[in-house]
């Protein structure tokens, strides 16, 4: 979802860009988009930014450990997160933590 910080107009864009540079990206897949519409009825994330869904389904899908955000209303809240828990098992699926970046700050030095 590149396309997001491409188009997107926030302060540091350029630094946004420049971290994500030779990343490799995730396939948007049938199954990705399937995963994606059954979070936006049962998770109820909202189908604008169409964005969000995939996200989840995305991390869920390539079960990748962590999905880091900002959307704390829709994602990175305890409230959804035990709802994604139990839609995931039961669609025999990964469970990726929402987190936003200061929860992944090593806060003890």
């Amino acid at each position: 979802m590149l396309e997001e910080l491409e188009t997107g107009d926030y302060l540091h864009k350029a630094d946004c860009l420049s971290l994500v540079t030779g990343i490799p990206l995730l396939a948007v897949t049938s199954e990705t988009l399937r995963i994606a519409e059954v979070y936006r009825i049962r998770l109820f994330i909202p189908r604008h930014p169409v964005a969000d869904s995939v996200h989840v389904a995305l991390a869920s899908q390539y079960r990748l450990d962590y999905l880091l955000t900002w959307n704390c209303r829709h994602l990175a809240n305890v409230h959804k997160v035990r709802h994604l828990e139990e839609l995931n098992h039961a669609m025999h699926l990964h469970v990726p933590l929402p987190v936003t970046p200061h929860q992944l700050q090593p806060w003890e030095e």
